[in-house]
C-alpha cells in the first residue's frame, strides 16, 4: 500500500516520507481499533434488533438518533475546537494551556448538556405524541435523555486525546469501549428487553468509557500548570466549529428522524439498519482523520505547504484503497447484510444502496472538512455544512412525503455528495490544491 500511496499521493525527494510513515503507522493503529469498533457495533446492532424485535428496535433507533444529535449540539463545537487547540499547545510546549482548554471546555459542555438533557426529558411526551404519534416512544426517550451529558463529555475527552496524537486511546474511548461494554451488559440481561432498558445499559457503558479516557488524558499530561482561560474566549473560538458541527450532525442524523415522521416503527428500524451499514465505509475516513488532524494544524502553522498537500493526497489515497472492498460488498449483497438484522429489514435495500453511494463520495473526496477546520477556514466549513444541511432537510421532507424512506435516502445521499464536492472546491480555493491524488495543484499558504 505504501508504494501505491507514494505514486498517487506524492513522495519525498529521497526515502519514505516521514509524515506518511506516521500516517500509515498510527493510522493503522486507529484503523485497527476502528475496525474492531465497527465490528462490535455491527454485532451490537444485530443483537439489539433480534432482542428488541423490529418494533422496539424502531423506537430505539429514533431515541439513539435524537440523543446523538442533541449530544452533538450540546458540545457547542468544542469537539472540533479542542483537537486544534490541544495540538497547537503541545506543539508550542505549553501543556498547561492544553489542560486549561480541556477543563474549560468540559465545564461549559457539562452545563450545556445538562440543560439539553433536561429539555428532552421534559418534552419527551410531547415529541412522542404530537410529533411522532407514537406514545410508547415517550418512556425510552425520557430515559435516553440521561445519556446526553455522558456522551458529550466522552467525545470531548476523546477528541482531546487526538490532539495529543494518542490515537489508540482516542479510538478506544470513541469507538470500542461503549459497544464492548454494552454487548457485555446485553448478554447478562434476559432475552427480552425493551428500548428503555437499553438506555440504562448505554449510560453505564458511556460512563466507563469516559472514565478511561479521562484517566489516559491525565496520565499523558503531567504538568500541573493550569492556565486561566475565560469562558468568553473559548466560546468565541468554538462558535464557527459549533455551526459546522450542527450542520454536519443534521446531515448525519436527521434522515432517520425524518423517516419517523412519515413511516411506522418497522420502516424506521429497517432504515436505521441500512444507514448504519452504509456508514461502515466512513470509519476509514475517521481513522485517518484521527492522526491527520494535528498534523494538518502543525503544517499550516509552520507554512509547510508542500507537506500539507502531499499528506492530504496521501491520506485520500489510503481512504480510497481501503474503502473499495467494503463499498463493493455492500452494493453487491444488500439483502444479505440487511437480512442479518431480521427478515423484515430487507425492505431497506434501496436506501442502503443510495446511502452507500453517498458515503463513497464522502471517502473519495478525502479530509476536506477537516482540512478547512484545521487551517483556519472553519467559517467556510460551517457555512457549507449549514447551507447544505438546511437544503437537504427541506428536500428530505418533500421527498419523504412523496416516496417515503427511499426519497429521504436519495436526498440524504445527494446532500452528502454536495457538501463534499463543495468543500473540495473550497480547499482548492483557499489552500491551492486538490485532495484527490491524481489532480494537480499549487499550494498557497499565507506565510
Amino acid at each position: 500500500m505504501i508504494d501505491v500511496v507514494m505514486k498517487l499521493g506524492g513522495r519525498a525527494a529521497t526515502g519514505m516520507d516521514t509524515h506518511l510513515k506516521e500516517l500509515v503507522g498510527k493510522g493503522a493503529i486507529a484503523f485497527g481499533y476502528r475496525v474492531g469498533g465497527v465490528g462490535l457495533v455491527f454485532v451490537l446492532q444485530i443483537i439489539l434488533a433480534r432482542k428488541l424485535g423490529v418494533y422496539e428496535f424502531g423506537l430505539y433507533s429514533l431515541c439513539i438518533t435524537l440523543t446523538m444529535l442533541l449530544s452533538s449540539i450540546a458540545r457547542l463545537g468544542f469537539d472540533l475546537a479542542i483537537v486544534r487547540k490541544v495540538a497547537e499547545a503541545i506543539a508550542k510546549g505549553m501543556p498547561g494551556n492544553a489542560r486549561a482548554w480541556l477543563f474549560k471546555s468540559m465545564q461549559i459542555v457539562f452545563v450545556a448538556s445538562i440543560l439539553t438533557s433536561t429539555l428532552l426529558f421534559l418534552l419527551s411526551d410531547l415529541i412522542a405524541g404530537a410529533l411522532y404519534k407514537e406514545p410508547r416512544l415517550s418512556a425510552p426517550l425520557s430515559m435516553f435523555a440521561f445519556v446526553i451529558p455522558a456522551t458529550a463529555l466522552m467525545v470531548i475527552v476523546a477528541e482531546s486525546l487526538k490532539g495529543l496524537k494518542d490515537v489508540a486511546s482516542a479510538a478506544m474511548v470513541q469507538n470500542v469501549l461503549v459497544p464492548l461494554f454494552l454487548l457485555a451488559l446485553l448478554i447478562s440481561v434476559p432475552t427480552h428487553i425493551e428500548a428503555r432498558d437499553v438506555a440504562f445499559l448505554y449510560l453505564g457503558a458511556t460512563i466507563i468509557s469516559l472514565g478511561y479516557g479521562y484517566f489516559r488524558w491525565t496520565a499523558a499530561i503531567s504538568s500541573n500548570d493550569l492556565q486561566q482561560i475565560s469562558a468568553r474566549e473559548v466560546l468565541r473560538f468554538a462558535w464557527p466549529f459549533f455551526l459546522a458541527n450542527v450542520g454536519s450532525m443534521l446531515l448525519t442524523w436527521s434522515d432517520t428522524i425524518i423517516v419517523g415522521l412519515f413511516a411506522n416503527a418497522e420502516v424506521v428500524a429497517s432504515y436505521y439498519a441500512a444507514s448504519k451499514l452504509a456508514t461502515v465505509t466512513s470509519f476509514i475516513l475517521i481513522s485517518i482523520n484521527a492522526i491527520s488532524a494535528p498534523k494538518f494544524t502543525a503544517m499550516y502553522t509552520l507554512g509547510d505547504s508542500a507537506n500539507l498537500e502531499r499528506l492530504a493526497k496521501q491520506s485520500t489515497t489510503i481512504m480510497i484503497v481501503l474503502a473499495f472492498i467494503p463499498i463493493v460488498l455492500l452494493i453487491s449483497f444488500p439483502a444479505f447484510w440487511l437480512g442479518l438484522f431480521g427478515t423484515k429489514f430487507e425492505q431497506a435495500q434501496f436506501p442502503l444502496l443510495v446511502l452507500t453511494a453517498g458515503q463513497a463520495v464522502n471517502v473519495g473526496c478525502g479530509s476536506v472538512g477537516l482540512l478547512l477546520a484545521m487551517t483556519g477556514h472553519e467559517k467556510t466549513m460551517g457555512s457549507i455544512f449549514l447551507t447544505t444541511a438546511v437544503l437537504t432537510i427541506f428536500a428530505s421532507i418533500l421527498s419523504g412525503m412523496r416516496w417515503g424512506a427511499d426519497g429521504v435516502a436519495t436526498s440524504t445521499a445527494i446532500g452528502m455528495a454536495t457538501w463534499n464536492i463543495w468543500m473540495l472546491l473550497a480547499v482548492r480555493k483557499h489552500l491551492g490544491f486538490w485532495t484527490f491524488p491524481l489532480l494537480a495543484g499549487r499550494s498557497r499558504i499565507p506565510s
